[in-house]
């Protein structure tokens, strides 16, 4: 798959010198010592976002929540930090007072906005178990669920070299198109919605450091508006979604397709779709007959 990197404007010097975590400062280790050098002139680090087949990448000039955590892998020390940023300038990003040393590093963005003004599908207090709330889900476009995250052990921060990352999606995708919706939707007529429900569980949490799902809910689902069908051919999508996913793994899912004045006129066979992280899944879907 062709990747092709471009670097984060958010994480220029405007980032690390008004950030609300104190990233220049490590945690106290366990013997409570501390091991940052206020004299190191730091490193240079690039974070960059990789093509996939779920869709285009986000803006240049929207605005993003970056969450950075990094490990030494020589002490205790650990250096977090979290900011919302614009993407729009593309430069390195100068980490000052990181010591020399290996690390690990681990890193995720989301919030793609147009402004600052950004409601947050994820928690991310915690790396081990960024989560999203269920009750929350029905109305949340896919553009507020993408995020990108990176996971990375053995990274050498030599305060003459620069780092670079290439962040990915921790989602899969799946697309189910109608191949037949004269036959359930009157043409010419507005108002049919198609209603996607998740069958069993859908993840609901994903651990940075592992790359694993960590949490699942049951019973969510979500409504499509379908467009106005014009003519006897043509295909309508019916439920499009991103999804937490690990390397792989399976998703259950079946939908109904509800006329304007609320009657479901059509319900499919629960579908069986196998998720692979960082692809996207076609599924053509024909209608067996219309409910009576």
């Amino acid at each position: 798959m062709k990747k092709v990197a471009y670097f984060l404007a958010c994480l220029c010097a405007l980032v690390f010198a008004s950030c609300d975590l104190d990233f220049n400062k490590p945690d106290s280790g366990q013997d409570g010592s501390e091991s940052g050098n206020s004299d190191h002139p730091g490193c240079d680090v690039s974070f960059g976002m990789s093509d996939d087949e779920i869709g285009d990448k986000p803006a240049d000039d929207s605005y993003v929540r970056i969450s950075v955590e990094m490990k030494s892998q020589d002490s205790d020390a650990r250096y977090r930090f979290s900011e919302i940023v614009n993407m729009n300038a593309l430069s390195a990003v100068d980490l000052p007072d990181v010591p020399d040393g290996k690390y690990e590093l681990y890193a995720w963005a989301d919030g793609f906005s147009s402004n600052k003004d950004i409601t947050f599908f994820y928690d991310v207090m915690e790396f081990s178990h960024v989560s999203f709330a269920a009750e929350n889900y029905a109305g949340v476009s896919i553009d507020a669920k993408t995020a990108y995250y990176v996971s990375q052990k053995d990274v050498v921060v030599d305060g003459n070299k620069r780092i670079d990352f290439e962040m990915k999606r921790p989602h899969g995708a799946y697309k189910v198109t109608l191949s037949n919706p004269q036959d359930i939707m009157e043409l010419n007529k507005k108002g049919y919605t198609a209603v996607v429900e998740y069958n069993e569980y859908l993840p609901s949490g994903f651990n940075v450091y592992n790359e694993r799902i960590v949490d699942s809910v049951i019973g969510t689902s979500y409504t499509v508006s379908l467009p106005v069908i014009t003519d006897q051919t043509g295909t309508v999508c019916v439920a499009e979604d991103i999804v937490l996913c690990a390397a792989s793994g399976n998703l259950l899912l079946a939908f109904n397709i509800k006329d304007p004045e609320g009657n479901v006129v059509y319900r499919s066979s629960v579908l069986d779709i196998r998720l692979k992280r960082g692809t996207l899944v076609e599924i053509l879907h024909e209608a067996e007959s219309a409910m009576n």
